[in-house]
């Protein structure tokens, strides 16, 4: 593939690597097919986009959103806050 946007391509190949190893749990496209969300299975969010340039020539970019506190996994059951209570 190939890239008149050096900027736009160099993005949006990161944003497309960092998902490598993720399962997708939710896919979501606006009804007027401009934008692509993808919601991974770590939290992460992927947005495909498509913009056009000031000619009217589409370009794809993307945006790999992370979140800032994911919350901490625990396979350990929840302590009963009634133990040492008789």
């Amino acid at each position: 593939m190939r890239f008149s946007d050096e900027r736009h391509s160099s993005r949006t190949i990161e944003a497309v690597e960092g998902i490598q190893g993720h399962q997708v749990r939710e896919v979501s496209i606006r009804p007027d097919c401009l934008r692509l969300r993808l919601t991974l299975d770590n939290g992460s969010v992927l947005l495909l986009s498509v913009e056009l340039d000031q000619s009217g020539s589409p370009h794809l970019d993307a945006d790999l959103l992370h979140l800032l506190h994911p919350a901490p996994k625990t396979d350990d059951p929840a302590p009963d806050r009634r133990e040492g209570k008789r």
